[in-house]
C-alpha cells in the first residue's frame, strides 16, 4: 500500500495556463492602446499573474502617450474649516487602489505626477513663513 504524503499547512498548486487560457485584464492602459482601445476606464493588473490583483482606472488614450488616472475618494472641491493656527484642518485622500498596485504602476510609467490644488479667499497660507501645509508621498 502507498504511504500518502502529508499534506503542506498551505495549500499549495500548479496549474497550467492552458487550463484558464490568456488572461483577462492588460498589465496597462499601454497594453489597450496597442489593442485599439479609446479613452475610458479599464481593468488592469499591473503585475500580471502576480500576487497584486486587479484595479479599475481611467485610460486617457491622446495622440502620443497613454495617462493612467487612479482615483481617490476626495470630491473635486472639499470645504475645509479653521481659520487659526489652533483651527487646522487635516485630508486625507483614500485611492482606489493598494500602495503597491500604485507603485506597481509608477514603477513602470516614464512619468507620474500627483496634482492637489489649494484655495481659499484671505488665506494667510502663501504669506506665512510657519508651516501650514504638508504634503507626503510614497511614490
Amino acid at each position: 500500500m502507498k504511504e500518502r504524503p502529508e499534506r503542506a499547512a498551505v495549500p499549495m498548486c500548479a496549474i497550467a495556463p492552458e487550463v484558464f487560457g490568456e488572461a483577462i485584464f492588460e498589465l496597462s492602459c499601454e497594453a489597450y492602446k496597442h489593442l485599439g482601445k479609446t479613452s475610458n476606464y479599464y481593468w488592469i493588473d499591473p503585475d500580471g499573474s502576480g500576487t497584486l490583483g486587479p484595479l479599475k482606472v481611467y485610460c486617457n488614450m491622446t495622440e502620443d502617450k497613454v495617462w493612467t488616472t487612479v482615483y481617490h475618494d476626495l470630491q473635486m472641491q472639499t470645504a475645509m474649516g479653521g481659520n487659526s493656527p489652533d483651527k487646522f484642518s487635516v485630508l486625507q485622500l483614500n485611492y482606489s487602489a493598494t500602495m503597491d498596485q500604485i507603485s506597481a504602476i509608477t514603477s513602470s510609467a516614464e512619468y507620474c505626477e500627483q496634482f492637489i490644488s489649494y484655495s481659499c479667499k484671505m488665506s494667510r497660507l502663501l504669506n506665512t513663513p510657519e508651516k501650514l501645509i504638508s504634503t507626503s508621498s510614497d511614490f
